[in-house]
């Protein structure tokens, strides 16, 4: 009988959890050996990288019998990509999702439901953040389809001074705004050479003198 179903999945806990493997199913682990080939597929920074291949290698340290191909690719970031694979029957066995592609995959059935096996490891949901494992958890049918490996909060700057002049209110304290609030305050925020804002019909977007918004995404680049 094939191993790889219950290799595999020890495998995505330990690369989403960036933990010991032995923590999380010492148990299991003890009673079957996993042997076999895996393939892996991680994107991200040179920070993210380096810390899934360390993970990688402790895990192949300690399961000498499993050979891991690991390739850079940007399916787990772009799920046109996953599609490509898939259809061409190339698809990596495991692969880190990014939570805007994941309920996608979760609907077409492209990952597997990893509730059989945090139940059957004792690991405990509750170690999680709590925002950070519902991203991961499928919106159809409640159930986990990966563990997240870390998260990260965006911000939002804004100069009051800005926002007086042009008689905005301050963005609400508790983040309780939407995306098209903050397009509609960078219309009125961005002024040409006259003082037009982006709303008035005499606003001449190739002599501004103030831009309303920037964002700054991850992985060094402008937005």
């Amino acid at each position: 009988m094939s191993r790889k179903p219950a290799t595999l999945v020890r495998l995505i806990v330990v690369v989403m959890m960036l933990a010991s493997l032995a923590v999380a199913f010492g148990p299991a682990a003890a009673q079957e050996e996993p042997s076999g080939t895996l393939s892996v597929a991680i994107w991200g920074s040179k920070q993210d990288i380096d810390s899934v291949q360390a993970v990688i290698a402790a895990y192949e340290e300690a399961f000498p019998n499993v050979v891991i191909d690991v390739q850079e690719n940007a399916c787990g970031e772009n799920y046109a990509a996953c599609k490509t694979l898939i259809a061409g029957g190339s698809m990596f066995d495991v692969f880190v999702p990014g939570n805007w592609s994941i309920q996608g995959m979760i609907q077409d059935g492209v990952v597997e439901n990893l509730e059989p096996y945090i139940e059957a490891s004792g690991l405990d949901k509750d170690d999680f953040y709590p925002a950070a494992l519902s991203a991961m958890t499928g919106q159809i049918d409640g159930n986990v389809y990966a563990l997240p490996m870390g998260y990260h909060i965006e911000v939002l700057y804004y100069n009051k001074d800005l926002f007086d002049a042009a008689g905005l209110d301050y963005p609400p304290a508790d983040g309780s705004y939407t995306w098209q609030d903050v397009r509609e305050w960078a219309r009125k925020l961005t002024l040409d050479e006259n003082g037009n804002n982006a709303e008035s019909p005499d606003f001449d977007p190739r002599q501004h003198r103030a831009v309303g918004a920037l964002h700054l995404a991850r992985r060094d680049r402008w937005l």
